[in-house]
């Protein structure tokens, strides 16, 4: 396991709220949209403080992963830095994002339930 410390930090509230509401298929997407928005480039000038260590779940998984930074991708997975990730290593990112949601979070449903608040107002 990557990071093993990063595996076992509890999530701060926001963050579960965050997860419960969206599901894992939006949680997916925002993974997707951070790997290649931050780590698919060849060079970021934040590198090593983009990825926010609270706040939702996919930072968590990002940190567990060593998918949070290009200096993290290049030591843990051997990913080098100064060139662009190709689509195969993008993947390879959200994947192992993916497996720590799946391990950290197996309840979270792929898309959310209707929320209690949301039942009551179709009541009326």
């Amino acid at each position: 396991m990557v990071r093993h410390h990063n595996w076992h930090v509890d999530f701060d509230k926001k963050a579960l709220r965050s997860a419960e509401t969206k599901g894992r298929d939006s949680l997916i997407k925002f993974a997707e949209t951070r790997i290649n928005k931050y780590l698919a480039p060849a060079t970021n000038a934040y590198d090593g403080r983009q990825t926010p260590f609270e706040g939702n779940v996919v930072y968590y998984a990002q940190h567990a992963t060593a998918t949070c930074c290009r200096t993290c991708l290049e030591y843990w997975h051997g990913i080098p830095k100064g060139r662009p990730l190709s689509e195969e290593e993008q993947n390879f990112c959200v994947r192992l994002i993916d497996l720590y949601l799946n391990r950290r979070l197996p309840e979270l449903p792929e898309v959310p339930e209707e929320s209690v608040l949301a039942r009551l107002v179709k009541k009326r």
